[in-house]
C-alpha cells in the first residue's frame, strides 16, 4: 500500500487482486500467531506421546498411584486445547503455572511407585517439559513470548526437581528441555530479525510492482497506438494514393475528418490504466451503484487517494439496509484515515463468500496502540461498530503505532439475505 496505485479501481472479472504483503502492523502478528500454534503442535505431540507411554508402564504395574500421571498430562492437554482456542495472557500463564503443577504430579507419581528409572517413563516425562516450554506467544510482543517460554522452562525443572526431593528419588535429568528452550529463543529471534528485513524491503517491492505494472500499461498502449494508426492513418493514405489526382472527394475528406476526431477523442490513457476493468463492463456498472463506491468516490474528491482491490462488483449484492450500513461505515473509516493517519492514500478490500462479506479498510499511517485509548474515545464505537452489529455483523480494529490501522467489517450473509427478503416484501 506504500505505492500509488496504477489502477483506481481493479476489478477482474475472474478473480481477486490481494495488495502486495500484509500491512506492517498485522504481519508480526499473524507470523507470532504461526509460530505459537507451530509451538503448540509440538507440545500436542510430546503430550500424546507421554500419556500413551505413561498409560502403558501403569497399565503393567501394581501400584494404582502410577495412574495419576496420565491422568495430570491429560490436563495438561485440556489446557493446552484451551490456549489453542483463547489466546490470552490468561490462559497462557494458566498454561504454564497448571502444567507445571500437573507435572510435578506426573514426575512425582512415576518416581514415588519405583518406575522414575524405566526410560519410557523418563523420556515421557522430559516430553511433558517440552511441552511446557512450547506454550507460544499471545502477541506480537518478543519479550511476552520470551518470559512464557523461560516460565515453562524453569517451572518444568522445578516440578522434576521437586519430585524427586518429595520422593526421595533421583531428579530425573536431562538436556532435551534445554535444547529445545534454546531452539525456540533462536527461532523467535530469527523470526524477529526477518520481520525487520520485510520491512526494509517491502517499499522496493511495491515500488518495483508499480514499475512492472506502469511498463506494461505502456507497451498495451504503444501497441494499440500502432494498431490503430495502421487500420485508420495508413489506410487513408492508401485511398488518398488511389483517389483520382487533384482535390480530395467530399467523401474522402470526411473519412479523414472522422479518423482525425477518432484519434483527438480517444482517452488512451483510462483504456490502459485500468485493464482488469473495461470502463463500460457490467462489473464496473454493478460497482459504481453500491454504498461503498459512494464512499470511496467521496473521500477521493476530500483529497484521499485509495485503492480498492477484492469482490468489488460482489458489493452490490447487499440487501439495501446492508449497502447503506457498509457505505456509511466505509465513509466513516475513510474520513478518519484522512483526519487522524497522517497519510494520503488507503485501501479498501473488498471479500465475498457464499456465508460472509467483508470489507477492510488499510493504511499505513501513525497508528495508535489500542490499550492506552479509553473504549469511550474510540469514535468507532458509535459511527461503526453499532450500525454493523445492530445488521448482525461484526467489526474487528486492528493497529500499532507507527504501523498503520486496519478496521475489518463482515456481515454474515443470513443477515444479507433477510435484508432483501423484507426489501422484496
Amino acid at each position: 500500500m506504500a505505492e500509488p496505485p496504477l489502477a483506481s479501481v481493479r476489478i477482474s472479472q475472474s478473480g481477486i487482486h490481494v495488495s502486495l504483503g500484509l500491512p506492517g502492523h498485522l504481519a508480526p502478528r499473524i507470523v507470532a500467531l504461526g509460530v505459537a500454534r507451530g509451538e503448540n503442535a509440538i507440545a500436542a505431540v510430546c503430550l500424546f506421546m507421554a500419556t500413551v507411554a505413561l498409560s502403558v508402564v501403569a497399565a503393567s504395574g501394581t501400584t494404582p498411584i502410577a495412574w495419576l500421571a496420565p491422568a495430570a498430562i491429560v490436563a495438561i492437554g485440556a489446557l493446552l486445547v484451551l490456549l489453542e482456542r483463547r489466546r490470552t495472557l490468561l490462559v497462557a500463564a494458566a498454561y504454564v503455572l497448571l502444567g507445571g503443577v500437573a507435572l510435578f504430579a506426573a514426575a512425582a507419581a512415576m518416581q514415588g511407585s519405583g518406575l522414575g528409572g524405566v526410560e519410557p517413563v523418563r523420556a515421557a516425562i522430559v516430553g511433558v517439559h517440552v511441552a511446557l516450554i512450547m506454550v507460544g506467544g499471545v502477541s506480537a510482543s518478543l519479550r511476552l513470548t520470551l518470559a512464557l517460554t523461560a516460565g515453562g522452562f524453569v517451572l518444568g525443572a522445578v516440578a522434576m526437581s521437586l519430585a524427586g526431593t518429595v520422593t526421595g528419588t533421583p531428579m530425573i535429568r536431562a538436556y532435551v528441555p534445554l535444547v529445545a528452550f534454546v531452539l525456540v529463543l533462536f527461532v523467535h529471534m530469527i523470526t524477529r530479525w526477518t520481520e525487520r528485513l520485510a520491512r526494509i524491503a517491502q517499499p522496493s517491492i511495491h515500488q518495483a510492482a508499480r514499475d512492472v505494472r506502469i511498463d506494461t500499461a505502456r507497451s498495451e498502449l504503444e501497441l494499440s497506438a500502432v494498431a490503430f494508426v495502421h487500420d485508420t492513418i495508413l489506410d487513408d493514405l492508401d485511398a488518398i494514393a488511389a483517389d483520382d489526382p487533384g482535390a480530395p472527394s467530399g467523401q474522402m475528406l470526411g473519412r479523414l475528418q472522422d479518423d482525425l476526431h477518432a484519434i483527438e477523442g480517444r482517452n488512451w490513457a483510462s483504456e490502459h490504466m485500468q485493464p482488469d476493468m473495461p470502463p463500460d463492463s457490467e462489473a464496473s456498472t454493478r460497482w459504481q451503484s453500491t454504498g461503498i463506491a459512494s464512499a470511496v468516490e467521496q473521500a477521493r474528491q476530500q483529497g484521499l487517494d485509495v485503492t480498492i482491490t477484492g469482490a468489488a462488483a460482489d458489493a452490490d449484492t447487499l440487501g439495501p439496509a446492508e449497502d447503506t450500513a457498509v457505505g456509511l461505515a466505509v465513509g466513516q473509516l475513510l474520513a478518519n484515515v484522512r483526519r487522524h493517519a497522517g497519510v494520503t492514500s488507503a485501501e479498501v478490500i473488498v471479500g465475498s463468500t457464499p456465508d460472509l462479506f467483508s470489507v477492510i479498510v488499510v493504511d499505513d499511517g501513525r497508528g495508535f496502540d489500542l490499550a492506552a485509548v479509553a473504549p469511550d474515545r474510540l469514535g468507532l464505537r458509535h459511527s461503526v461498530t453499532s450500525r454493523i452489529e445492530s445488521l448482525g455483523g461484526s467489526v474487528k480494529l486492528w493497529s500499532q503505532p507507527g504501523r498503520g490501522t486496519s478496521v475489518a467489517l463482515q456481515l454474515p450473509r443470513h443477515a444479507v439475505h433477510q435484508d432483501s427478503e423484507r426489501a422484496a416484501s
